[in-house]
């Protein structure tokens, strides 16, 4: 063998009783390198089986972390070093990790490498691995390429030739990275409708109907969309549900755009109106009427309509229809 590893309270008797052993029977040296691993540590000392305290790859899959992130918490560590684990630390190490695959992303793959001016840089990564396997000073020889003048093909050249040894599949995250963005910004389905209505709300305003435009960016952000007007003309974009639902009036609101809902949404309407199915401005009337009365009753309101809607949650979100 050219290198055997295990943990440190190994080194001794168990690792000197099995060379003792092994060279005794074939009669000359048995491995070359060995490579002792301090513990992980929790905050009470070493996690440990025997204690029930110990991390599994199904583990930090089930709390939704990238098994990657914990390889770099890990090669940020030199492994003759004990290493603390705590959940605020896989955090901290997931962010490093989603900045360092955004900085990948970012490299233009174009142009030819420059193998002289990656030369350097292939040595000082080289280096640092020969210093007894100093990862963490190999993480920093990463950043060096990514912070350097190189152009952008060289340094993806070395993020691949460095990866190989670090395994945190940068390139391929990264390239995942680029395709997700581009979806994103692609045209999504609705957005002619959605361009449609914005149309007809600067036509209502320049009409001066007020009350056409003002009903009709409700519509928009009951759809998830929000409308800002700016010197060159208006601009929409989409927002999140903790925006739609903020607030009781974002709730009124975003439970009028559900209230065609097939299950019980003429019920909350009659709640609201007394048994009369109101029309959409008539609803950002009683909306408006409730915000201005008492926000309480409309939180109020909310609560109990959760109650009968089996398209909300008490949380005021939407759950999906059965």
């Amino acid at each position: 063998l050219d290198i055997h590893c295990g943990g440190i309270d190994n080194a001794f008797p168990h690792h000197t009783n099995e060379i003792a052993q092994s060279e005794s029977y074939l009669g000359h040296p048995w491995c070359k390198y060995w490579m002792h691993v301090h513990h992980l540590n929790t905050a009470d000392g070493k996690m440990s089986k025997s204690k029930g305290e110990f991390l599994t790859v199904s583990l930090l899959e089930e709390k939704g972390y990238d098994p990657l992130v914990y390889r770099l918490f890990c090669l940020q560590s030199h492994y003759r070093k004990g290493l603390t684990f705590s959940w605020d630390n896989l955090d901290n190490a997931r962010t490093t990790y989603d900045k360092l695959v955004a900085r990948v992303a970012a490299l233009k793959d174009e142009g030819a490498v420059d193998e002289a001016a990656a030369a350097p840089y292939k040595d000082a990564f080289r280096e640092a691995l020969g210093n007894d396997l100093n990862t963490s000073l190999g993480i920093t020889r990463l950043y060096d390429v990514l912070k350097s003048g190189l152009k952008d093909a060289t340094k993806r050249a070395l993020v691949a030739r460095f990866d190989q040894v670090l395994g945190l599949d940068l390139l391929q995250k990264a390239e995942a990275l680029r395709e997700k963005a581009a979806a994103q910004a692609a045209p999504a389905e609705g957005d002619g409708e959605i361009d449609a209505l914005v149309a007809a709300r600067t036509a209502a305003k320049k009409a001066k109907n007020f009350a056409e435009a003002d009903a009709i960016r409700e519509q928009l952000k009951a759809m998830g969309v929000e409308v800002t007007d700016t010197p060159q003309g208006p601009v929409w974009k989409r927002i999140s549900w903790k925006k739609r639902t903020e607030g009781a009036a974002g709730r009124l609101r975003l439970l009028f755009s559900f209230s065609s809902h097939p299950r019980g949404g003429g019920g909350c309407r009659s709640r609201l109106e007394g048994g009369r199915q109101p029309s959409y401005p008539r609803a950002v009337r009683a909306e408006r009427a409730s915000r201005a009365a008492s926000r309480g009753r409309a939180e109020s309101f909310v609560q109990n309509c959760s109650l009968c809607h089996p398209a909300f949650s008490r949380s005021g979100k939407p759950e999906p229809s059965q």
